[in-house]
């Protein structure tokens, strides 16, 4: 196993040795589970699909003038 050092936030360090206390483990142990936890996670949102997207062409009307929006949706 590799060691290094690593400047974690003092809160964050808190709450992974609070919960490495609670669950009875090393520090160690709760930290490489919660890296690999952040990895799988990130890895599984890089792979999601990009939805398309599509041209809806020119507005009907400027969302930012209330007139003309309420006219337009009072004329359907």
């Amino acid at each position: 196993m590799k060691r290094t050092t690593v400047a974690l936030d003092e809160r964050l360090f808190e709450r992974i040795r609070a919960r490495a206390r609670r669950e009875r483990r090393q520090l160690q142990e709760c930290v490489n589970e919660l890296l690999a936890l952040g990895l799988a996670a990130k890895s599984r949102r890089d792979k999601t699909a990009d939805l398309p997207t599509f041209s809806l062409g020119k507005a009907s009307v400027d969302v930012a003038d209330r007139e003309a929006l309420h006219d337009l949706l009072e004329s359907e």
